[in-house]
């Protein structure tokens, strides 16, 4: 999902999609800062093995890093529902991402990783294609959502917030990653508020709340049903104050009225694939996404928590690409 070292993610390992050539960006100890690997899975198993024992020998001075995509197969099909554990790779979020510490008043702080979408393999184009599909009142996307809230229209683009949201289960329990996408000067941006511990919670969603501020439309897969309510019951569990929702444009409703009947089901990812052209190899599975969680609150490793981060970088770009494959309102894919 990067261009060289653009992304800063600088340790995840691509997202494979099927029309892609795929590698890794991992730290070197050479003069030339990264490096590109095409080693087998064997091959990656034995180094991991290797440095697992020179570590039990002594602490290393520089802990390498190896990601759990690297010696896993594939998640995409005939995994076990729950995963082995695994050796802690040490290293901290801090070193695996180049986000930021912010601080967010009486709420304390939380970190803050922020990617432009241009720099996300399988997005050529999207930010010129969303911005004129907006700016446009006669296009497709922009009637979708003026009809929505005439009395607020037209909108463009910097009005928009995609919202996607990672969370440990139900609205009882911490919700430690809010990611929206905003309409910036260069372009589509995404933002991901992450707690780097269930402390961080409430940091989390004063960021939110601030992001939010003076941009009136909100847009999300299923986020009438999950999201919101579960952000708003976790502010009101930290007593973090959220202004009255805006207009909402929520693209499963959407989808399914417009797909429902030409695709076996309208999950995100069969969208991305059937319409949006892309297939995700290598994703981290939902149900996995609470495990990865906890074991990164409980050791401050960032092994695993770096897949959950592309994960969510992933939706909500493919929220603003079906946006722009919508037909007219009220048109079924595949009517004449």
């Amino acid at each position: 999902m990067r261009n060289g070292n653009r992304c800063p993610l600088t340790y995840l390992k691509r997202v494979k999609y099927s029309s892609l050539v795929v590698c890794s960006t991992m730290p070197n100890r050479t003069d030339n800062p990264t490096f590109r690997t095409h080693l087998s899975t064997d091959e990656l198993k034995r180094r991991l093995r290797h440095r697992i024992e020179r570590q039990g020998a002594g602490p290393s001075p520089s802990p390498a890093v190896t990601l759990a995509r690297d010696i896993l197969p594939s998640r995409t099909t005939g995994d076990p529902p729950h995963r082995p554990r695994r050796q802690s790779a040490g290293i901290r979020i801090e070193e695996a991402t180049r986000g930021t510490v912010q601080e967010a008043g009486p709420s304390g702080r939380c970190f803050v990783i922020r990617s432009p979408v241009r720099d996300v393999d399988g997005a050529a184009g999207l930010d010129e294609r969303f911005a004129a599909a907006l700016r446009d009142d006669e296009a497709v996307p922009a009637a979708h959502l003026n009809a929505l809230a005439p009395d607020r229209a037209p909108f463009r683009p910097e009005d928009l917030v995609f919202l996607d949201i990672e969370s440990t289960g139900l609205s009882s329990s911490p919700l430690f990653l809010i990611g929206i996408m905003l309409w910036t000067r260069q372009g589509l941006s995404v933002h991901q508020f992450l707690a780097r511990d269930y402390a961080e919670e409430a940091a989390v969603l004063r960021c939110y709340a601030q992001a939010c501020r003076g941009r009136p439309l909100l847009v999300s897969f299923n986020g009438k049903s999950f999201d919101v309510p579960y952000i708003r019951a976790r502010a009101a569990a930290n007593a973090v104050r959220m202004e009255t929702a805006p207009a909402h444009f929520d693209l499963l409703h959407v989808s399914r009225r417009t797909w429902g009947k030409t695709l076996p089901d309208c999950m995100l990812q069969t969208l991305e694939s059937a319409v949006c052209g892309r297939r995700r190899v290598g994703d981290i599975p939902g149900c996995d996404i609470p495990e990865v969680y906890h074991a990164f609150v409980r050791t401050a490793d960032a092994f695993e928590i770096v897949d959950v981060l592309q994960h969510n970088l992933l939706d909500l770009v493919t929220l603003a690409d079906i946006m722009t494959h919508l037909p007219p309102p009220g048109v079924r894919a595949g009517s004449p």
